[in-house]
This record gives C-alpha cells, sequence and structure tokens, in this order.
C-alpha cells in the first residue's frame, strides 16, 4: 500500500484487510469452532497470536512462559514483515 497515490485507496484495502484478519483471529469466536479451511488459516494470522497471549495474560493471569510461544511467532512475523518491507521499499535519492 506504501505505493498507492490514494489516500482512500489506502484506507479502503486497510478496512478490508482488518476485517479478513480480525474475524478469524479468535477474538469473537473461538478458533476451535472453525471449519479446516479457516483453522489453517488462523494459523499464519498474526492477531491470532496476539488475541491468544492478551486473553491468556488478562483474564486468566499466565506468566511470560505461557505466551512465549505467541511472542515468538509474532516477533519472527515482525522481522519478516520489516525484511520484506525494506527490500521491497528501497529508498531513492
Amino acid at each position: 500500500m506504501g505505493r498507492i497515490n490514494h489516500p482512500r485507496i489506502v484506507g479502503v484495502l486497510a478496512g478490508f484487510l482488518n476485517v479478513i484478519f480480525f474475524f478469524p483471529s479468535g477474538a469473537i469466536y473461538p478458533v476451535e469452532s472453525f471449519p479446516r479451511w479457516l483453522k489453517a488459516f488462523s494459523m499464519v494470522n498474526p492477531e491470532t497470536y496476539s488475541v491468544h497471549a492478551l486473553r491468556a495474560v488478562l483474564f486468566k493471569g499466565v506468566s511470560y512462559y505461557a505466551v512465549r510461544g505467541d511472542l515468538l511467532f509474532l516477533a519472527v512475523f515482525a522481522l519478516c514483515s520489516i525484511t520484506a518491507g525494506m527490500v521491497l521499499f528501497k529508498r531513492a535519492m
């Protein structure tokens, strides 16, 4: 979206992606009740891991060791996203 010139297009695409990633994250419905294809998508959805970690910390009061897998996935995903962004959007001088 960094190469799109019109701000309204960016807003529409961001809203669409937000819906696509939010609903299968487990924030509204439990991931266990999803069909098999949606469970597979939620396994690569970073919002699923953040919702799981926040729910565990806020409602169950677990320690760092209970959510370290979620945090590790989010750190690896962030590193891959930042690296891809740096490669795709090199600064032109």
